[in-house]
């Protein structure tokens, strides 16, 4: 990692593309020693190892989520469209990018509700945030929370679209992250 994060920072000025390559190949690695790092955590737990999977929120965490949400801020709608087989991974993601959203609705965007949907069917989970805030101050935020539920969904094979709604005024949030074997 630190020898392709050196090269990136080399050819930086001179080959941007070639430097993305670099900082692609550090991120790629960072994530597979990050994954190899868990591994190696739960073969050595004096418990033996808690199952990682059953800490993780499911779809089934969604509702206690936008409830908790209810308490602190904006009222939140919550609407489950249809039903299917989703996998641990894609559940992980849909409750994160709507955590995410959520958040930042009751940080940045002054509304004084909000709708989530979760709409599943066999081949994907489509997750749409949305509220009727006026959003943030101009410069604030700094975060990377955007960003963060972008590379989440693309890291699903899914997509992610975020800022003002075409509808309405707000801001929205939609994700579609699909269902697949081993997702």
């Amino acid at each position: 990692m630190v020898v392709q994060a050196a090269a990136a920072d080399d050819v930086f000025e001179s080959n941007p593309l070639q430097a993305r390559a670099a900082l692609r190949r550090t991120e790629e690695a960072g994530r597979q020693a990050l994954a190899e790092l868990r591994g190696f955590l739960r073969t050595v737990r004096a418990d033996g190892g808690a199952d990682e999977a059953a800490l993780q929120p499911t779809l089934a965490d969604v509702p206690r989520l936008t409830e908790t949400m209810n308490q602190a801020g904006p009222a939140v709608t919550l609407l489950r469209e249809g039903d299917g087989q989703v996998p641990p991974g894609v559940q992980v993601g849909v409750y994160r990018i709507v955590q995410e959203a959520l958040t930042n609705t009751l940080r940045h965007a002054r509304a004084s509700s909000a709708q989530v949907l979760l709409d599943i069917d066999e081949t994907q989970v489509r997750v749409r945030i949305t509220d009727g805030g006026r959003g943030g101050a101009p410069g604030r935020g700094g975060g990377h929370g955007l960003v963060g539920m972008r590379e989440r969904a693309t890291l699903l094979g899914g997509t992610l679209y975020s800022g003002p709604r075409w509808d309405a005024a707000g801001f929205e949030v939609d994700a579609r992250l699909p269902i697949r074997e081993g997702s």
